[in-house]
């Protein structure tokens, strides 16, 4: 039975890890929504600056802030995915462990009822 309590107690660590893993993901997309409706927002103050200077001498001033905006943006875009990807590896890990732990509790209650 002691085998098992400690399973027991690493299967409930292992889901505490879950929820806190959970609760960062969520946090996470709430973010990289705001920061898509931003960007959308971006986009169309974006069109209306050009469309009122363009002509003008300083439109490739403008241009050009445009460009170095959209490289920032594309690897924040970037940065975005790679959380994306370790949230993931997070959350599969994180079940992986807890399928092994279950599994080993199933053997060990397995093993106490055959003695």
């Amino acid at each position: 039975m002691d085998t098992i309590d400690q399973l027991n107690g690493e299967i409930l660590q292992n889901r505490f890890q879950q929820e806190e893993m959970e609760r960062q993901a969520r946090t996470f997309y709430r973010a990289e929504d705001t920061f898509e409706t931003l960007l959308q927002e971006k986009e169309q103050l974006q069109f209306e600056i050009q469309e009122t200077w363009q002509g003008s001498e300083r439109f490739p001033i403008l241009q050009a802030q445009q460009l170095e905006l959209k490289r920032v943006q594309n690897l924040v875009l970037e940065e975005l995915d790679l959380e994306k990807s370790r949230i993931r590896q997070e959350r599969l890990q994180l079940e992986e462990t807890e399928d092994l732990l279950l599994r080993k509790r199933q053997q060990a209650w397995t093993k106490g009822e055959q003695k």
